[in-house]
């Protein structure tokens, strides 16, 4: 049951829920589930020395740099693509960093959900092609918490592991995939999102 509101008024009204397995497992494309698999693990390689935590922050931030650029959005810019990668040392949090903190917490949102829906897709044996090794690359995937560090945690975190903000710069803004990525529109796993 939810609720929304109609002028004065809230109005309850009833969305029927799905708990079959092989109708979410419907839903899943394979080719969409190979694109990201692909994403993701290209991600894991080039930052295989920095903990999951910051692997999967640059690979939201990634995902958020091509939407931008295959939607004709501006895209973020370096500078606030540094800012969300190492904290925030004595400049002040502007606009842009907040958009595209809530964009990248989207992502990693998705990932999360992703790969819960995975792990029920894969146990009920309706599995689509390619889902047990999404559900595998997704193996070190922190918790929520572990995730979304404040902008003060994350300084700290950037500091510790000695993130070259220059080398997550150029990932982030790499154009080789984006042209190619969204052939159906843009709809492929977790880079859907509304500006």
């Amino acid at each position: 049951m939810e609720f929304s509101r109609r002028g004065l008024r809230v109005v309850p009204s009833t969305v029927p829920l799905s708990t079959s397995t092989a109708t979410a497992a419907q839903r899943l494309d394979s080719g969409n589930i190979h694109a990201l698999s692909s994403r993701l693990q290209k991600a894991k390689e080039r930052f295989r020395v920095v903990s999951p935590m910051f692997r999967y922050r640059i690979f939201a931030l990634r995902e958020t740099y091509c939407w931008h650029i295959v939607n004709l959005k501006n895209p973020p810019s370096k500078n606030s693509i540094a800012r969300t990668t190492t904290g925030y040392v004595g400049s002040l949090v502007q606009w842009e960093d907040i958009h595209l903190e809530a964009q990248i917490q989207a992502v990693l949102y998705a990932l999360r959900m992703v790969k819960q829906g995975l792990s029920y897709i894969t146990l009920g044996k309706a599995g689509v092609e390619g889902s047990v090794e999404l559900e595998d690359i997704l193996e070190d995937l922190p918790p929520l918490s572990g995730l979304l560090p404040s902008f003060m945690e994350l300084r700290g975190f950037a500091k510790k592991e000695k993130i070259e903000v220059s080398q997550v710069v150029s990932y982030v803004m790499q154009f080789e995939e984006a042209e190619n990525r969204f052939e159906d529109g843009g709809n492929t796993g977790t880079t859907e999102k509304s500006a």
